[in-house]
């Protein structure tokens, strides 16, 4: 049973590589909110709409904050570490374990029963140790509330929360950027929500919102005002604009259907120091294999030239 689970998953893994290249190809970018959208009937948790868009909306959302965290490097140095906050079933998650350079990434939820549904799926495959890579790599998924705040999270590189504020109730969101820039301080932040004026756009939206759970959704005036003020609260960051999904070759004037907030870090911010503990209950962790080079530095200089 094992062996079938792990070929499976190795089924979904080539799955999902394949459509990246397709969707790297056509030059569209893209992130989370869950892969149900891809069956005909949606999942518990897909917004409504997102399977009207091509790629799908939630693949053009991961690629979007891929593309920008890559793009960061530039800026930024390596990011090693990364935080999905809202991972839910985790298919976001997935995709770091092809990206050079990420030594580890945390899923923060606080269903802890989508979580254990979806660990298995996190697992090293049987050809990660077939041919095991040159560095580190390690998943972690932590069962807690964004109104938490846990010490193993301080100071991560990088922070996704895609299609997640919508989810929170009024006294979650005023504690949200306390949580993401008061206390873990990224380097990069980036934040999707659903563009409340691209909704009249939907076939057959019926509203009020995309999703039975969303608390709210917010006009593109509304997102970048309240970024606005998280950047007035936080001044180590500055905040850029965009988004994903639109019909046609170029975005309508309802804008994009989610809009995109990307937060940096500014190079000359010191960093609070928290006294935090480990709060959050961790559900799994996977330790993927890889190859430790133990030969001394003239072992490999000769190693080199003899080859």
């Amino acid at each position: 049973d094992d062996v079938d689970g792990q070929l499976g998953i190795l089924y979904e893994d080539i799955t999902l590589g394949l459509l990246s290249d397709e969707v790297t190809t056509l030059g569209l970018h893209a992130d989370d909110e869950q892969e149900d959208e891809l069956d005909d009937v949606p999942g518990e948790n897909a917004e409504y709409g997102d399977v009207l868009f091509e790629p799908p909306l939630f693949i053009q959302r991961y690629f979007y904050v891929l593309d920008v965290f890559e793009e960061k490097e530039k800026k930024f140095g390596k990011l090693k570490t990364v935080v999905d906050l809202g991972c839910s079933e985790c298919k976001f998650i997935k995709y770091f374990r092809n990206c050079p350079g990420v030594e580890k990434v945390y899923g923060v939820d606080v269903d802890k029963e989508i979580l254990e549904r979806n660990a298995g799926t996190l697992k090293p495959l049987v050809a990660d140790y077939l041919g095991e890579r040159n560095e580190p790599f390690e998943i972690e998924l932590f069962h807690g509330s964004i109104a938490d705040i846990d010490s193993r999270l301080s100071q991560v590189d990088a922070v996704s929360a895609i299609e997640l504020i919508e989810h929170l109730y009024p006294d979650e969101l005023d504690i949200f950027p306390k949580t993401v820039f008061g206390f873990i301080q990224p380097k990069v932040a980036v934040i999707t929500t659903p563009n409340k004026e691209h909704n009249q756009l939907l076939p057959n939206f019926t509203g009020p919102f995309r999703h039975w759970d969303h608390k709210f959704e917010w006009t593109r005036a509304e997102f970048e005002a309240w970024c606005h003020a998280v950047v007035e609260q936080y001044p180590d960051y500055e905040v850029k604009f965009s988004g994903v999904g639109f019909p046609g070759d170029t975005p309508p004037q309802e804008g994009f259907c989610s809009q995109i907030a990307v937060f940096d870090r500014l190079p000359d911010a010191e960093y609070r120091q928290w006294r935090g503990e480990e709060v959050f209950e961790s559900v799994v962790h996977h330790v993927y294999p890889y190859r430790v080079d133990e030969r001394s530095f003239e072992e490999k200089v000769f190693d080199e030239a003899s080859y």
